[in-house]
């Protein structure tokens, strides 16, 4: 957040599709919990919603948050 705050981050926005990103940050975790004894699927479907956004910063935040889940889970049903 300091970087932020200071203006020493730089992001690359771009027009990307929500779904497709979530399906990648899905794919990169799928490995991770195939270790630890958990599938990992995208159950549904999402609209083709398009957003302004810098992608490598957001899949940064969704494997980080998917990782978090991954080991909730894995605490939870050991």
């Amino acid at each position: 957040m300091e970087k932020i705050s200071a203006g020493k981050m730089q992001f690359r926005f771009s027009r990307q599709s929500l779904s497709a990103l979530l399906e990648q940050a899905l794919e990169s975790n799928r490995a991770y919990g195939a270790r630890r004894g958990v599938t990992l699927v995208f159950a549904g479907e999402l609209p083709d919603v398009r957003i302004w956004v810098d992608p490598q910063r957001l899949m940064q935040v969704l494997r980080i948050c998917s990782q978090m889940r991954l080991n909730i889970l894995l605490r939870i049903h050991p």
